[in-house]
């Protein structure tokens, strides 16, 4: 019986380590257009890189202006860790917010926003459009589920040991 309780207790110290979600939390790495750059173009898109993978389903980007009003024209686009939203209006003189919430690969939510200021009004000099990357679609094998299937492996294994004692 003691052996029984040793083997269970590791089996289940096992699946409990193979279920943890990585224990990185996803960082802002860069912005585009940068915090506090004078832009002497109405930027088109913004693009926001984060040092791990997010998952393209709940990437979310705001670029608000003093009034409230947000200029993003479109979805995110997510590649990896790189999250590009299309923007219009951004182009008069004033501070904008720009917000995200975006979804790591370990499950964990991030949140944040920096504020651009753009000094004078910049109508009619939009940058030419940058191509959007392409929608990575979230899968098994990435994203916050890659460890279901060493943990469900792990689960079968205990399974089949208290069934053979």
């Amino acid at each position: 019986m003691r052996r029984l309780s040793l083997l269970l207790a590791l089996v289940a110290v096992l699946v409990g380590l193979a279920a943890a979600p990585a224990s990185a939390h996803t960082d802002l790495v860069t912005q585009e257009p940068a915090p506090g750059a004078a832009l002497d173009r109405a930027p088109t898109t913004v693009t926001l890189t984060f040092d791990t993978t997010v998952v393209p389903e709940l990437a979310q980007v705001v670029v608000e202006d003093g009034d409230g009003a947000d200029h993003v024209s479109g979805r995110p686009a997510v590649l990896g860790g790189r999250v590009q939203v299309p923007v219009s209006g951004v182009d008069r003189a004033g501070s904008y917010r720009v917000g995200y919430r975006v979804v790591g690969a370990d499950g964990h939510a991030v949140t944040g926003d920096y504020e651009l200021v753009v000094d004078r009004d910049l109508a009619g000099t939009a940058e030419p459009a940058a191509p959007a990357p392409a929608v990575e679609p979230a899968t098994m094998l990435g994203g916050p589920r890659v460890w279901l299937l060493p943990s469900l492996a792990l689960l079968a294994l205990a399974v089949a040991v208290v069934a053979l004692v």
